[in-house]
């Protein structure tokens, strides 16, 4: 510290850490994973696996971890000293020039550190074991704490810091205003969808969720009030009512129609035919419906003009389900087996001549395709754009059309596992771009089928469900990808409870666009978690006068001001 000048912060500013105390330690990693090809009847356990190839239980290849050794950084970074007692708001972190955290765009924390503003009274751990008993909080100085950074020299860091900043809040459940479910717990949320337009969580209410509920309803929970608006019975949904002694979980789904107050819901039962309509969700009024003859799902929608677009799947054929509806005539077209079948569907390009939609194949064989489906208003074409090899799993883990870049992304995982990213132009299908990274997530439906239009991504991002498979306390994630950067940071950690299944991570909603993610899960009810947002305000000249004579050795009350009246912030 010998000669460092240490920064004072009006208002907000950038600040470049002092590494004070602490320093390196060496730590256990996974270094990566052998793969086992198990037998009959073995288990995980018993080769010392943590988690199956792909997360493809049925490939019956194990990964098994290889253990190998690295340092980290446990080090304290002083930032800055607070004389005015306001204490330090965090805005911004950057560990070696890369972007760990930024609460002023919602970026959650994608390595672990520790801050304090200036009035904290704790002792850091670091600080503790450092000095040992006489160890203070130093007070009044704005501190950061890197503990677990992967790093075989001191990392730089550099903070922004604000004593003039407004955190938002907002996070909480959404409460019920009618009568809130209790039924079985596992059914409840898999009948959901989010519309961002209308900022709301469209509810199937059955009565597997409410005993002895009469026929379906739809509640709209509102994000921003955290409140139920209002639930409606869903008009001709009598004959697709099955109770808890029948069934152990929903069977009908929903698909928002963004920003039109119309909601989209299969009314499935557990045989055919089932019902697909379209609904006001205001008043639960039938506008347009069709009678399933096969065994379908549907999984998302685009807008084309004034029509709505579907896309689905019929198990019977393994083929993909198509639908158009026409709002000015109050149509519901579909055709059950519209297009080949095909692994995954996405949304992609809107343009004045047509909508699509990318899609991929599956095989046992390594091998995947990738194609951009269109409809013109008339007729649909499919057209290949890339073969993908040498994969070891079933298909891509990730496909996303980017409107900012107008590259179409795919991530798929190679063996040893290798996570593969290829930027392609989806108008030729050429690579634009390859690379590799660390980690890799997914977010394709029909590995996980109500995934679909759930994780609402920023134009020049793509977020992911990610988990490190870990058996016993599994972490989960959900993860960006920086399509420029082509880096991966956590957007939220710890969003499922540590317990060995994923069968609920699905359930997930995430929006990056208005920094929060939604769950619901083990309760009955939606729980709205907003991330770091906190924004910079502006101070008064004024303010800023004052202070800095503070520093100077003048208080407050010795100071007069004339002529500031009408002076801007």
């Amino acid at each position: 510290m010998l000669g460092r000048q240490i920064p004072i912060v009006i208002g907000t500013g950038k600040v470049d850490g002092i590494p004070v105390v602490g320093g390196a330690s060496t730590v256990t990693t996974i270094t990566g994973y052998t793969q086992v090809k198990l037998h009959t009847l073995q288990s995980l356990d018993q080769v010392g696996g943590t988690a199956w190839l792909n997360d493809d239980p049925f490939s019956r290849v194990a990964l098994v971890p290889i253990q190998g050794s690295s340092q980290v950084a446990a080090l304290g970074y002083l930032l800055a000293y607070d004389p005015f007692g306001d204490g330090y708001t965090l805005i911004r972190v950057e560990v070696n020039d890369e972007v760990i955290y930024d609460a002023e765009q919602g970026i959650g924390s994608s390595d672990q550190f520790r801050f304090y503003g200036g009035q904290h009274t704790a002792v850091d751990p670091i600080t503790a074991n450092a000095i040992g008993a006489d160890a203070g909080a130093w007070q009044n100085f704005a501190m950061l704490y890197l503990d677990g950074f992967a790093a075989t020299s001191p990392p730089t860091v550099k903070c922004v810091i604000s004593n003039a900043a407004t955190e938002t809040g907002g996070s909480g459940t959404i409460a019920w205003t009618g009568t809130p479910p209790s039924g079985i717990l596992d059914a409840f949320p898999h009948g959901s969808a989010y519309d961002p337009a209308e900022g709301v969580i469209y509810q199937i209410l059955e009565p597997t969720d409410i005993p002895g509920l009469a026929g379906v309803w739809l509640a709209v929970l509102d994000i921003d009030s955290r409140l139920e608006l209002y639930r409606v019975p869903l008009e001709g949904s009598a004959p697709y009512t099955a109770g808890p002694d029948v069934v152990d979980g929903q069977l009908s789904v929903p698909i928002a129609m963004n920003g039109t107050g119309l909601v989209f819901v299969h009314l499935d039962t557990l045989v055919t035919p089932k019902l697909t309509a379209v609904y006001d969700a205001a008043s639960g009024h039938l506008i347009a419906s069709y009678i399933d003859p096969v065994n379908m799902e549907w999984l998302t929608v685009q807008q084309f003009g004034q029509l709505w677009v579907f896309i689905g799947h019929n198990f019977d054929a393994g083929t993909g389900v198509t639908g158009i509806f026409d709002p000015a005539k109050g149509t519901l077209e579909v055709d059950p087996e519209g297009f080949p079948g095909r692994y995954s569907v996405i949304n992609g390009r809107v343009t004045s001549e047509f909508t699509s939609f990318f899609t991929a194949t599956s095989s046992f064989t390594g091998d995947a395709d990738i194609y951009e489906l269109r409809f013109d208003g008339d007729a649909w074409t499919s057209t290949l754009l890339q073969s993908l090899t040498g994969l070891s799993g079933l298909s891509a883990s990730v496909l996303w059309f980017d409107p900012a870049t107008g590259y179409l992304v795919v991530g798929y995982i190679l063996a040893d596992p290798i996570f593969r990213w290829l930027y392609l132009n989806p108008d030729t299908g050429a690579v634009i771009d390859t690379f590799d990274t660390a980690r890799m997530g997914t977010n394709v439906s029909f590995q996980l089928p109500r995934l679909h239009n759930r994780l609402i991504s920023l134009p020049g991002f793509v977020l992911m469900l990610w988990s490190d498979g870990d058996p016993d306390t599994p972490a989960y994630e959900i993860i960006s990808l920086n399509i420029q950067e082509k880096t991966i940071s956590t957007f939220a950690s710890e969003v499922m409870p540590p317990v060995p299944t994923d069968s609920r991570f699905m359930y997930l909603i995430a929006d990056q666009a208005k920094a929060l993610w939604m769950s619901a899960l083990g309760e009955y009810v939606w729980t709205v978690h907003r991330q770091p947002n906190t924004l910079p305000g502006s101070i008064t000249l004024q303010t800023m006068v004052t202070k800095v004579m503070f520093l100077a050795g003048y208080p407050p009350e010795e100071l007069t001001f004339e002529s500031f009246e009408g002076i801007s912030l």
